[in-house]
């Protein structure tokens, strides 16, 4: 009985361990796999970083100015982070209302009208960061940028082959006067 009892009690030890053995690797192959996940996040930080790094030694920014590009663009940052969750939420809102059976036409007006005043104020943060960088860059700094700009819509352009269809190609060049 003793014998049994022994036996019984190594299978336990053995399984026990097993299933140790089994959660550990389990727990180290997820925190592989989060930090598979993280780094593409990263990598495409660094990579952004080393564009904006590039892009500054190309227009031959000064300190103060990298400063105070950087800073302008956090706050900008953070002023669209407001309006496209507001945009989010509304447009969100709308879509609810108009999958009910009966649409309260009102209510829709009214979230359009919010819609377009916010797509608005979206603009204008644009328009403004647009000026506010101009403001910072010298003339010259400003023809490279615009050089540097024009370059990569061809890039993009070239790289869309033709994709864009149904006028989408002649509103985005009316858009941003590429023609």
């Amino acid at each position: 009985m003793n014998v049994k009892l022994n036996k019984i009690l190594m299978l336990v030890v053995a399984l026990g361990f097993l299933g140790f053995t089994t959660l550990a690797s389990a727990a180290e192959t997820q925190t592989e796999a989060n930090q598979a996940v993280q780094t593409p996040g990263k990598a495409f930080q660094q990579k952004r970083q080393a564009m904006a790094d590039n892009f500054a030694k190309e227009l031959g920014l000064t300190d103060e100015q990298q400063a105070q590009l950087k800073a302008q663009r956090e706050q900008q940052k953070k002023e669209n982070q407001a309006v496209r969750e507001q945009l989010r939420a509304k447009n969100q809102e709308l879509r609810q209302e108009l999958e009910k059976a009966t649409i309260d036409e009102a209510k829709v007006s009214g979230l359009v009208s919010e819609i377009t005043a916010l797509e608005g104020k979206k603009l204008n943060q644009h328009v403004a960061g647009v000026i506010a960088t101009k403001k910072i860059l010298t003339p010259e700094q400003q023809a490279k940028m615009k050089a540097k700009m024009d370059e990569r819509k061809e890039h993009m352009r070239h790289k869309m082959g033709g994709k864009m269809g149904g006028g989408a190609r002649e509103r985005m060049e009316e858009r941003f006067d590429t023609k």
